[in-house]
């Protein structure tokens, strides 16, 4: 199968996030037409935002970092003496992700317990489930810039298709009056979400 010329890193990457911003229009859609009820289609975009507001900045800050870090140490530059020795950054940054995903699930439990405790007023939809989604899909944004820093744009492209194409599917079908309750919607695209292509 011959490859598109056109597609490079940059047209590869900003594919693949207008294929993630056209999943979330289709899946509003599907929830729409579904027989779910708008409070359940709002706790699932609750659950979203919460889950974006508590990783968001941290994974984005850290990929952004890798992208300007990557094959820069002067220690693993490839000059002849070094072969066969791999560039830390991607391993570095996978723990760095990994190890705040974890410290927001370690914390989350017991603020969730203590929310719970308390008699305030607190509408977190599906907060077990919300803490397991933090620490499973947070590492899984790494994959694209893995395939951008080694110039595979066909496999971004091949990783969007994939992923956006599956999620409308993952969360659709479960609204499409198999289940009534709206957390196996999110269940289906948080387990989706953390699994790599």
């Amino acid at each position: 199968m011959s490859r598109l010329k056109i597609i490079d890193n940059i047209s590869g990457l900003q594919a693949v996030q207008l294929l993630r911003f056209l999943t979330f229009l289709i899946i509003s859609i599907v929830f729409t037409k579904s027989h779910l009820s708008r409070t359940q289609i709002g706790n699932w975009e609750l659950f979203l935002f919460i889950s974006s507001l508590l990783s968001f900045f941290w994974v984005t800050g850290i990929i952004q970092s890798l992208l300007t870090l990557y094959e820069r140490n002067r220690t693993f530059r490839s000059d002849g003496t070094r072969e066969g020795r791999k560039s830390p950054e991607i391993y570095n940054a996978f723990l760095l992700i990994s190890f705040f995903s974890l410290m927001v699930f370690i914390l989350g439990i017991p603020i969730r317990f203590m929310l719970e405790s308390s008699q305030a007023d607190t509408d977190i939809p599906y907060p077990n489930l919300l803490l397991l989604y933090i620490l499973v899909s947070n590492p899984v944004a790494l994959i694209e810039y893995i395939y951008l820093l080694n110039k595979r744009p066909h496999r971004i492209l091949q990783y969007g298709i994939y992923g956006s194409g599956s999620s409308p599917f993952s969360v659709g079908t479960p609204s499409s009056g198999c289940h009534r309750n709206s957390s196996w919607n999110t269940s289906g695209w948080g387990c989706l979400s953390s699994l790599p292509s």
